[in-house]
C-alpha cells in the first residue's frame, strides 16, 4: 500500500481521536453536573461519569498508539493488526459518543415525565359506535 495513504489514514484516525476525546470528556462532565431532582447527593468516585469517561478516553488512546506503530510497519500482518486496532478504537468511542448524548438526552427528559400530554385519540360517544352483527359480521 502506498505509505501516503497510510499517512493520511493515521492523520485522519488522529483527528477524529482528539475530536472524540475532548467531545466525550465534555460531555462525561455535563452528565456529572447535570442536576436531577427528587435523587440523593451523588458520591463522586472512579465510577462517576467525569472519571469514567477519562478512563476510557486514556485507554483508547493507550490502545491507539500501538495501533498506529503496527500500521506503519511494512509487514502485511502487522498492517491489518493495527487496521483492526484502530478501527476497533474508533468504533468504541464513536458508540460512546453516541451513548453519551443518548443518557443526557434521557436525563433531560426526565422532568418532562410529569407533564400531561395531550391525546391524539379520537373518540366517539357511546351511542354513536356502530353495532355489528355477530352473526355476518358486518355493521349495521
Amino acid at each position: 500500500m502506498d505509505i501516503l495513504i497510510i499517512y493520511l489514514l493515521v492523520a485522519v484516525t488522529i483527528v477524529f481521536l482528539i475530536a472524540c476525546s475532548v467531545g466525550l470528556i465534555f460531555l462525561g462532565g455535563m452528565i456529572d453536573d447535570y442536576p436531577v431532582e427528587n435523587e440523593k447527593p451523588r458520591i463522586k468516585g472512579l465510577a462517576s461519569p467525569r472519571p469514567s469517561t477519562k478512563i476510557a478516553v486514556l485507554s483508547a488512546w493507550i490502545l491507539t498508539i500501538p495501533g498506529i506503530y503496527l500500521v506503519i510497519q511494512p509487514g502485511t500482518i502487522a498492517f491489518v493488526i493495527g487496521l483492526v486496532t484502530l478501527m476497533g478504537v474508533l468504533l468504541f468511542l464513536g458508540v460512546a459518543f453516541i451513548f453519551s448524548f443518548a443518557v443526557l438526552k434521557s436525563m433531560r427528559g426526565k422532568g418532562k415525565e410529569d407533564e400531561v400530554k395531550e391525546s391524539h385519540v379520537r373518540t366517539y360517544p357511546l351511542h354513536t359506535i356502530p353495532k355489528s352483527n355477530k352473526y355476518s359480521g358486518k355493521y349495521q
